[in-house]
């Protein structure tokens, strides 16, 4: 319910594989802000949805920057929390299920 209400997300955590976290984000709309840690799957992740911006690991005064410039432009913010639900619902848990089913048959099938 708050992820809902939020514009932005911001995750610096250095060592995210999945992110759980920053996908709920996503799906409820937020764009993400991540910080670029080279042990992190939520830089990629964001870039690969354009769902917000990658921010420098280790410089404050650029992360702040990013995220104002982010909140200051409307256009691009919207675009950013478009694009943030639309990768996260191609996430879903059910999908997931049902893809995952999917390569079990096709690799099934092939082996007989």
């Amino acid at each position: 319910m708050l992820l809902s209400q939020t514009d932005l997300f911001v995750m610096p955590s250095p060592a995210e594989l999945q992110s759980i976290a920053t996908l709920e984000a996503m799906a409820a709309g937020c764009a993400v802000v991540a910080f670029d840690h080279a042990s992190s799957a939520v830089p990629r992740l964001v870039t690969e949805a354009q769902a917000g911006v990658v921010v420098p690991a280790d410089d404050a005064v650029a992360q702040a920057a990013a995220v104002v410039e982010l909140l200051s432009d409307h256009q691009r913010l919207r675009a950013a929390q478009e694009s943030a639900q639309r990768y996260a619902a191609l996430h879903d848990v059910a999908r997931s299920a049902e893809r995952l089913e999917q390569l079990y048959s096709e690799l099934a099938s092939a082996r007989r």
